[in-house]
């Protein structure tokens, strides 16, 4: 897949293209789970059109569309959109997922409230007024595998949509660095302490803006205890007795592969 991204614009509805259409969460497809080439059609249910770049020649855009989803088109919710779309399809929905999510979070000026408009020369907003630049919001949040006795901590979390266990993570607080934060989000959610932390690899995660930093970490002390409320049920598991985990593309379940791989 040949991609070539653009400094990204506004446009009126384009005839023809590549079209990352979005409904919330859920990505459109045609019915044979393809992205969409016209959405002409759709007419005045189509927020502001954007334009991202080039795929395989053609005009790319993403846009968000609202109402009855129209006879002819499915849609599969962005997580499991890779499904039908393959990774490096998957990966270009996610930017572009995040780029619509931030172009229409950002209408107004965060200091002075005035109208944002498109940069002129970066991918940022700049006030029509104070002229404040605000680039695409990027929010950090470790992941973190903690191994003991050759068991995993896996956890359930009240959020989870469905009844799976997946590996802590919690978001970066201001003047945290990383792993302070990882000492942190582990001891408020399990009451345990870990050491040995090592770096394990990054995930872009736009749901809505999230930028997962994995890490992989060793027990030092402490037992089991939900005292914050965030989790439903949490426990040390061997490899061959793993409950229910994610079953998508995400950094949580490469945790899980490696810590099945090396124990």
């Amino acid at each position: 897949m040949q991609f070539t991204p653009v400094h990204i614009s506004t446009t009126s509805t384009p005839t023809t293209g590549t079209f990352f259409l979005f409904s919330e969460f859920d990505l459109i497809l045609t019915a044979d789970n393809q992205l969409p080439q016209e959405i002409a059609a759709l007419g005045n249910n189509l927020d502001r059109v954007i334009q991202i770049g080039h795929l395989e020649g053609n005009a790319c855009y993403v846009t968000e569309f609202s109402g009855e989803i129209p006879q002819g088109l499915t849609t599969e919710h962005l997580r499991t959109s890779y499904l039908h779309l393959g990774d490096d399809l998957f990966g270009l929905a996610r930017y572009a997922f995040h780029l619509m999510h931030w172009d229409k979070t950002s209408r107004f000026c965060g200091k002075c409230g005035i109208t944002n408009e498109i940069h002129p020369k970066e991918n940022a907003k700049i006030c029509t007024s104070c002229k404040h630049i605000a680039f695409p919001r990027i929010s950090p949040a470790v992941i973190i595998a903690i191994v003991r006795d050759n068991k995993i901590l896996l956890a359930q979390a009240k959020s989870f949509a469905r009844p799976i266990y997946s590996t802590l993570a919690g978001f970066v607080e201001p003047g945290e660095t990383l792993e302070e934060c990882v000492h942190r989000e582990v001891f408020e959610e399990v009451g345990i302490k870990v050491k040995n932390l090592k770096y394990f690899g990054s995930q872009p995660w736009p749901f809505p803006d999230s930028l997962m930093v994995a890490f992989t970490a060793e027990w030092d002390s402490g037992e089991i205890s939900l005292n914050d409320g965030e989790m439903v049920d949490a426990g040390w598991y061997h490899k061959d007795n793993l409950p229910p985990y994610p079953d998508s593309r995400s950094i949580a379940k490469r945790l899980i592969n490696w810590f099945t791989e090396n124990h």
